[in-house]
């Protein structure tokens, strides 16, 4: 993974001057051992979100959420935005969704392949339900939402739509 990240900010040479301008002096040689599976050094957490925010991605902290399964959210909620651009957003993940395990099912059976593109589907529509809650969340001037969002909830698309329901009959002045 860390040399996924190397390679998202520009290679070694990129990566060290970002941590350079950071304040955080790293060695070539160095970081390069961060990035080989054979090597005994680990990335210290601290080079890590440092460069998931050069990155623009936090890369590695998602897969480690990921491995632990948990999905990693971005709370990027605004009071501003669109409940109903969000909710547009989440069907239409979830109709992709269905339509990978739709076409996965086609020969009869789920393949390795076929369960990796539903994987990527539903993460996909699990971090739409996390951008959906976050926009809530700000509109009900509750930020601070939570950005692990636990893996394995029974709710989907129902409790996320049942929930939504609930906010527009509690406030009908709501543009929603």
């Amino acid at each position: 993974m860390t040399r996924l990240l190397v390679e998202r900010i520009g290679g070694l040479d990129a990566t060290v001057a970002a941590l350079s301008e950071g304040g955080r002096q790293v060695r070539r040689s160095i970081l390069s051992a961060y990035q080989s599976q054979h090597s005994d050094r680990w990335i210290p957490g601290d080079l890590i979100a440092r460069l998931e925010e050069v990155a623009g991605e936090p890369l590695i902290t998602a897969e480690l959420a990921r491995r632990a399964g948990f999905v990693l959210v971005r709370a990027n909620g605004a009071a501003g935005e669109c409940v109903m651009h969000k909710l547009a957003h989440l069907a239409a993940d979830y109709a992709d969704l269905q339509r990978a395990t739709t076409e996965g099912l086609a020969d009869g059976h789920l393949c390795e392949e076929d369960l990796a593109r539903i994987e990527r589907g539903a993460m996909e529509l699990h971090r739409a339900i996390g951008n959906l809650l976050s926009t809530i969340q700000a509109r009900r001037n509750k930020p601070g939402m939570m950005v692990i969002v636990e893996g394995g909830t029974r709710r989907g698309m129902a409790g996320v739509l049942a929930a939504v329901r609930g906010i527009w009959a509690r406030r009908p002045e709501a543009k929603l």
